[in-house]
């Protein structure tokens, strides 16, 4: 019985690490067709990490969609140009509306006037949503920033606060990655403003969701 010629495995084990340092090679390289199709290159559409906590809720839904909403500006808790608080109450304003969760919701925009409950209720609003950012710290370079958001909605009817819910977004940047086949560029964190329309979205889902007995997104 002749016996098996041992050259032939030895030859390939021998090639063995000359066809992985080609492929390093190539990986390296980062050739055109090994490239992702929709490489991210800007920090466009990347929306921040949201935490939020739902405190108080209603048992069922309320018929928002029927109901009249009057929103105060947005309380700083420091002292801002006071246009930044009618243009942040409008962000939340538009993103309600877009959701179609009101049937009204009218954002007050006059600053040198209060807020009466009695002559809301006598212009026919049924709630009231209050909102107010404990904090901002907005995000500079390689640090990171962070925003949070609380809403109150109150029935003017007998001044219960229906809804309570607090949420916050860190502001991160993407700092640069060296992967071997794909590395990812620095991307800047996001904007104040675009974290606290990210809270507000979320804030949209969980009240949409309890209205329309719908799963949250």
């Amino acid at each position: 019985m002749s016996q098996k010629n041992p050259i032939k495995p030895i030859f390939m084990l021998r090639q063995v690490p000359s066809l992985f340092l080609l492929a390093l090679l190539i990986a390296c390289s980062q050739p055109p067709f090994l490239q992702p199709p929709n490489f991210p290159q800007n920090d466009m559409g990347r929306l921040p990490d949201v935490n939020l906590q739902v405190y108080i809720q209603p048992q069922r839904p309320l018929g928002l969609g029927k109901q009249n909403t009057y929103l105060t500006p947005l309380y700083l808790p420091q002292r801002y140009d006071k246009a930044l608080t009618v243009s942040y109450a409008g962000i939340v304003q538009d993103i309600f509306l877009q959701r179609r969760i009101f049937q009204v919701l009218e954002q007050h925009r006059d600053l040198e006037k209060g807020i009466s409950r009695a002559a809301l209720k006598d212009r026919g609003f049924h709630y009231l949503m209050e909102i107010s950012a404990p904090s901002f710290l907005a995000p500079a370079g390689n640090s990171r920033g962070w925003v949070a958001l609380d809403l109150k909605l109150i029935r003017l009817a007998d001044d219960a606060t229906l809804w309570h819910i607090y949420g916050e977004a860190d502001l991160i940047p993407l700092h640069r990655g060296h992967d071997i086949l794909f590395p990812r560029d620095y991307r800047e964190a996001p904007t104040i403003t675009e974290g606290l329309a990210a809270i507000v979205h979320k804030m949209a889902d969980v009240i949409s969701s309890q209205e329309t007995g719908a799963p949250l997104p």
